[in-house]
């Protein structure tokens, strides 16, 4: 959970990636809960959860690799899980209740921010290699330059093209 800003960009790799709205949308807060379509990690029932952040742009190879370097980090480091079982959707909650929580960092709203934490990240560095990591953001900062100029339409069928 700790590292959930760092691994967002290689879930949702693109631009279109933060469009989900709704009540069924990825999540905005980094946090999880039980049976909630509102959460980045939900646990539908016991050893059965869901991240909610990838969609089908990921490099699934990446992104595993970066979800279990940055897992063995927190078991290696021992960092505790401060966030409690969110049940409800953030959206019918008060701020205050949010914060009792441990919920109180939101998730990046679009692509661009979404690269801020990795770019400033040396630990994502010590994980991927800062070769992989500079390749990485490059690759990614051409691709948002072009997608974030395109009309939607444009963007939807290069999409299609693509993927």
């Amino acid at each position: 959970m700790h590292n959930l800003p760092l691994i967002t960009p290689f879930a949702a790799p693109t631009h279109d990636s933060y469009r989900r709205e709704g009540i069924d949308r990825k999540g905005t807060w980094i946090c999880w809960g039980t049976e909630n379509r509102d959460v980045a990690i939900r646990l539908i029932k016991d050893g059965h959860w869901e991240f909610r952040l990838v969609d089908f742009t990921a490099n699934f190879h990446l992104l595993f690799a970066v979800m279990l370097s940055s897992g063995l980090d927190g078991i290696r480091d021992k960092l505790p899980l401060t966030w409690r079982d969110l049940r409800y959707f953030s959206t019918e909650m008060t701020g205050e209740e949010l914060r009792a929580m441990g919920v109180t960092e939101r998730l990046a709203s679009n692509f661009r921010d979404s690269l801020e934490p990795l770019r400033r990240s040396e630990e994502m560095g010590g994980l991927l290699g800062e070769r992989m990591k500079g390749r990485f953001l490059a690759v990614k900062d051409q691709d948002e330059e072009a997608l974030s100029r395109m009309h939607e339409e444009d963007r939807r069928l290069q999409y299609i093209k693509y993927f």
